[in-house]
């Protein structure tokens, strides 16, 4: 009779686990650090942002998950971020298919871009056993009035690749909290 006592305990212990751990709490961690033109205070009026995944757009994050790196998922959370504050947006997500590049010269003067944002996936690490990938990305700012970069940041996004669409709308918070920290995003508005 305590046998199964136990049994039925332990099953709903798991079960409740398993149930909380499903609604939001996976393993997710975004580290930012960043370097700023100090000279370079100014509250950004309409941002250019370019998302640049390369190659490994739409692959799969692990062999265990059917979890793909997604820049929709990121483009969608920057513009959540900001939807609150007076900066207008314009994203373009770089072809991974593009044979000879893309030049986005005439869609960010075209849009009277005062800032550009550029979100760029360096490497990925796996281990040899398939664990959670770590993903690094470069995030650069750079001024169109000035002609200058203004800004610099190494991210570091790792956890588990089941919730990749979880690390990447903690990552677009991230950046988006650094710029508003380093004074070149306003805070929301009411």
């Amino acid at each position: 009779m305590k046998k199964n006592l136990w049994k039925i305990i332990l099953t709903c212990c798991l079960l409740l686990s398993a149930w909380f751990c499903g609604s939001g709490c996976a393993n997710v961690s975004v580290t930012l650090q960043s370097n700023k033109d100090p000279a370079a205070m100014h509250h950004i009026r309409r941002l250019f942002v370019i998302i640049d995944q390369g190659v490994l757009e739409k692959q799969p994050t692990s062999k265990k998950s059917g979890e793909r790196l997604k820049s929709e998922v990121l483009a969608a959370s920057l513009q959540n971020c900001l939807s609150n504050t007076p900066v207008q947006l314009e994203i373009n997500i770089v072809n991974p298919v593009a044979l000879n590049g893309q030049n986005f010269e005439s869609k960010i003067r075209e849009f009277q871009a005062d800032a550009v944002l550029v979100v760029r996936l360096r490497n990925v690490l796996m281990d040899q056993f398939g664990g959670y990938p770590i993903i690094y990305y470069d995030a650069s700012l750079y001024n169109e009035i000035t002609q200058k970069y203004i800004w610099r940041a190494v991210i570091k996004n790792s956890g588990d690749p089941a919730a990749m669409n979880q690390r990447t709308r903690k990552m677009a918070e991230a950046i988006v909290a650094q710029l508003r920290a380093d004074g070149f995003v306003e805070a929301p508005q009411a």
